[in-house]
């Protein structure tokens, strides 16, 4: 009779997830979340925005906050890459330190 060996498997997954965002409202939002800013406050687009403060992740607590409130529906994943290992160690330097 064969052993029954139980092995565990790592499955990470990156994905892109997109959301329906009005850029006036969130604009709008950023500006009440930021009432001292002057940057901020005479920006009147989001292109303005990345050209002042270098791209959007300068907002990541407020586009967070943002889109997981009712303003925002997620619209699909439209691509996601799932790799599968048989060590942790593998696994976890891949999702922390993989391409991104």
């Amino acid at each position: 009779m064969g052993v029954n060996r139980k092995m565990k498997i790592y499955k990470t997954t990156r994905c892109v997830t997109y959301w329906d965002v009005n850029e006036e409202d969130f604009l709008n939002y950023l500006k009440r979340k930021n009432p001292n800013d002057e940057d901020i406050q005479k920006v009147t687009n989001l292109k303005e925005l990345i050209k002042e403060f270098g791209d959007l992740n300068e907002f990541d607590i407020e586009l967070n906050q943002y889109i997981n409130s009712d303003t925002c529906r997620i619209i699909g994943i439209p691509y996601s890459s799932n790799y599968y290992y048989d060590n942790y160690l593998d696994a976890y330097n891949e999702i922390e330190y993989g391409v991104h």
